[in-house]
């Protein structure tokens, strides 16, 4: 595999969010602008992480793996599902789990259903995060694990705090060093619960 597939080998020092190559590149992996830290160099639709097998994701739920065929088609570059709105002829973020029912072909009024979408969330397949504006109605965002696929080179800071528990054992600690140091410094450092540097899993590279 290339050296450039994942950009999470040596940075230059502590402090600058740049890696080296072994062929002596240096690239930045980290915008400031999109708020994204780059993970990974593919340039295709949707990258799928090879390492994993998504029936042992499902824990050999094949209902599961259709489901997770289902979100990677319908995330956008912030690993956020959507659906499309015919009126708006737009892709639009799913507010609830009975959208999300709809995004994956299932009765919402089903108490089935009901119940494998709760697996999906328990299961860290998706995550449901918590959205309250002033005094508007409260709504939700479905984030799918980044370790599943991304439509994005990088991870945004919302989907990370979103699956940090399961990202420590599987970016480099650099990666999460980084990742830590850049939600503190746009959200404040009570956003997230920071692990120290020495007790986050040490990994060298993603195979």
């Amino acid at each position: 595999m290339s050296d450039e597939k994942f950009l999470i080998s040596t940075p230059l020092d502590d402090e600058c969010d740049t890696v080296t190559y072994a062929q002596g590149k240096h690239k930045k992996y980290y915008d400031p602008d999109s708020k994204r830290y780059r993970i990974m160099d593919n340039k295709g639709y949707a990258k799928l992480w090879i390492a994993n097998d998504l029936y042992e994701i499902a824990e050999g739920d094949n209902n599961i793996v259709a489901y997770i065929t289902y979100l990677l088609s319908n995330m956008n570059y912030d690993s956020a599902i959507t659906r499309y709105d015919k009126h708006l002829k737009a892709r639009i973020l799913i507010k609830n789990r009975e959208e999300l029912a709809e995004i994956l072909h299932l009765n919402y009024s089903s108490g089935r259903t009901r119940g494998k979408i709760k697996k999906l969330i328990d299961m860290d397949i998706i995550f449901e995060a918590k959205v309250k504006i002033n005094n508007y109605p409260v709504y939700y965002t479905y984030y799918l694990n980044p370790l599943i696929g991304m439509r994005n080179k990088g991870i945004s800071l919302d989907c990370y705090m979103h699956f940090r528990h399961i990202l420590i054992n599987n970016l480099p600690k650099r990666a999460i060093k980084n990742l830590d140091k850049h939600v503190i410094e746009e959200y404040g450092k009570d956003a997230i619960n920071i692990l120290p540097s020495e007790d986050v899993p040490k990994m060298d590279k993603i195979e």
